[in-house]
């Protein structure tokens, strides 16, 4: 009998320990917000936590990175705007040098003219970046990952965007200076026609850079969308859900309180009366 009655109330005091850790279980679930406290509460769900974390952390570096290759595509677009600016009024100033109407002393003018638009040109080709580093790298472009799957240059290498067949734009303005001060009639019409293919070049050059900032821009938006569904994925497991977990406190208690009030009645008895 009071083997029996030892092991009852041994039973008892366990099951109100397991309800007590229980409640203990639901009352950190809801003051942390959340659910999972660690990985064998629940293997799957937190595998997959632990796998969004990873992509939220590469989200942000690549967010970092498509900062600023937006931003750097946007000084180079309006740097090509002032080139492709600078170059129309270079080949104004040709075409008017060419009509052979001009005297001497207007061609030194439009020279001297067309000689600062090299030394602009020059300039144009060696802006800095915000990073420090040259806008237009030199040689090789300066290649950037933006994803998973996209890694490209946001800006071209200066010989890509200032050079026409390895001739930099500042060479061929400086070029035709010269043939204009000569007043060379076939000099001339050689430095207009590499001029026209300067224009060419630079128009084609600011396109690109529009379509790579487009193209920035559009992962930018599909990043911060997949972002968004990876936090209301990892939320939705982990995070306690509150109504359902206020009402398990509450019932938990209830049922606690049960167990010790009933435990209480039945260990008020004395040895005497359970051996009678």
């Amino acid at each position: 009998m009071i083997s029996a009655t030892n092991n009852r109330i041994t039973q008892d005091i366990q099951r109100q320990s397991a309800l007590a850790s229980a409640l203990a279980r639901t009352q950190v679930e809801i003051s942390s917000g959340k659910r999972i406290q660690q990985a064998s509460d629940d293997p799957v769900a937190s595998a997959r936590i632990a796998a969004i974390r990873q992509s939220q952390s590469n989200h942000a570096a690549w967010q970092t990175n498509l900062q600023l290759g937006i931003s750097l595509s946007d000084q180079a677009d309006g740097v090509m705007k002032t080139v492709t600016d600078r170059m129309a009024h270079a080949r104004e100033l040709m075409v008017a040098g060419a009509s052979g109407t001009l005297s001497a002393s207007d061609r030194t003018t439009m020279a001297t003219e067309l000689r600062s638009l090299a030394a602009e040109m020059d300039s144009l080709a060696n802006t800095q970046a915000s990073t420090g580093n040259p806008l237009f790298a030199d040689g090789q472009a300066l290649k950037m990952r933006f994803s998973g799957s996209d890694v490209f240059e946001p800006v071209p290498s200066r010989q890509d965007a200032f050079e026409v067949n390895g001739v930099s734009l500042s060479a061929i303005l400086s070029t035709a200076a010269d043939a204009l001060q000569a007043g060379n009639a076939a000099q001339i019409g050689t430095s207009l026609s590499s001029l026209e293919a300067g224009i060419v070049k630079t128009a084609d050059v600011a396109a690109d850079i529009g379509v790579r900032g487009n193209r920035l821009a559009n992962i930018r938006d599909r990043e911060i969308d997949h972002d968004i569904n990876l936090t209301a994925e990892k939320s939705g497991l982990e995070d306690t859900d509150m109504n359902e977990a206020i009402a398990r406190l509450n019932q938990q208690n209830l049922t606690l309180d049960a167990a010790r009030a009933a435990f209480a009645r039945i260990n008020r008895q004395t040895l005497f009366d359970l051996l009678s």
